[in-house]
């Protein structure tokens, strides 16, 4: 009598079986780890671009006017085209009164006192350094320092004078107007009556930029002392909100280069298209579908700032 087995075509017919149950498993898996990774990817680049944006936002929004164009070196860009960068003054406070040493300020002032009312109202802040005072309408002072805030009144003191106040006295990193970028050779007299009162305010320049830094990849960079900076690629004069903004070329268009100025109704705005592609999980998609749409993020918005009418 025979011992019980299996036969060789049962075997084969069970070995082909497992091999289709196993292959459909498989298939499950990677598609499973696909969709994962895809998802994952774009919540990451959802996130990404949308606090940039955010942070943008936040600083653009305290503009005391639309901010300029600018090339990845900082050179002023064609603003007809969409451009790598914005550089804007962002508003921080005023009006301080400008303290009168009888006739204006001298071209080789360095210093000057500035009062202000410390009413809840009012209040703004004291010139910290490479802020800048903006007086006469456009002469720009850049300031190194600024004293103890103090309610006595250094002579000639302003009247009228802001009641309750304080008086600071500010310090310049030059003569006015000759921080400039070139600098100018000698500095800006800022005359006016000796009955009259100057006023000015402060504001602190900024700028964001999109600089490729590879391939298929652009940083966004903030500049936070943009007033002073000379070379753009100084990697002490800026901080990187992201590594992974998008440089390909869509409809004709750099997405390393996402800023524009457009106008609607009369009225310009800010035009910002950026678009985030996350690189974490690019190396488990770069044979399955990396392309595809909802591995990156596009975000269009636009944006004026508040202080201009």
């Amino acid at each position: 009598m025979r011992a019980a087995g299996y036969t060789l075509v049962e075997i084969c017919v069970s070995l082909a079986v497992l091999a289709l149950v196993g292959g459909i498993a498989y298939s499950m898996l990677i598609s499973s780890t696909t969709l994962l990774a895809k998802n994952l990817s774009l919540n990451s680049s959802n996130i990404i671009v949308r606090t940039a944006l955010d942070r943008i936002y936040a600083e653009v929004n305290q503009a005391n006017r639309l901010p300029t164009l600018i090339n990845a070196d900082g050179t002023v860009a064609d603003s007809s085209v969409p451009a790598a960068g914005i550089l804007f003054d962002r508003y921080l406070g005023g009006p301080y009164i400008v303290g009168n040493p009888g006739a204006g300020l001298a071209a080789a002032a360095t210093s000057f006192n500035l009062f202000y009312s410390t009413d809840p109202l009012a209040n703004p802040p004291v010139p910290a350094k490479n802020d800048v005072v903006i007086m006469d309408g456009s002469t720009r002072a850049l300031v190194a320092s600024s004293s103890t805030p103090s309610s006595a009144f250094a002579s000639p003191a302003p009247s009228p004078a802001p009641s309750p106040g304080m008086m600071v006295t500010v310090t310049l990193q030059g003569a006015l107007g000759t921080y400039t970028v070139p600098p100018v050779a000698s500095g800006t007299a800022i005359p006016w009556g000796s009955s009259s009162q100057q006023t000015a305010y402060i504001v602190h320049r900024k700028a964001f930029v999109v600089v490729p830094v590879g391939g298929t990849n652009a940083e966004l960079r903030m500049y936070r002392d943009a007033e002073t900076v000379i070379d753009y690629n100084d990697s002490t004069k800026y901080v990187v909100l992201t590594r992974e903004i998008g440089t390909k070329t869509i409809n004709g268009l750099l997405e390393n280069k996402p800023f524009s100025i457009v106008t609607q109704n009369g009225a310009s705005f800010l035009n910002i298209a950026m678009r985030a592609e996350n690189q974490e999980f690019n190396k488990r998609l770069a044979t399955q579908q990396a392309n595809e749409f909802n591995t990156f993020l596009r975000v269009d918005t636009m944006l004026r700032p508040r202080n201009i009418p």
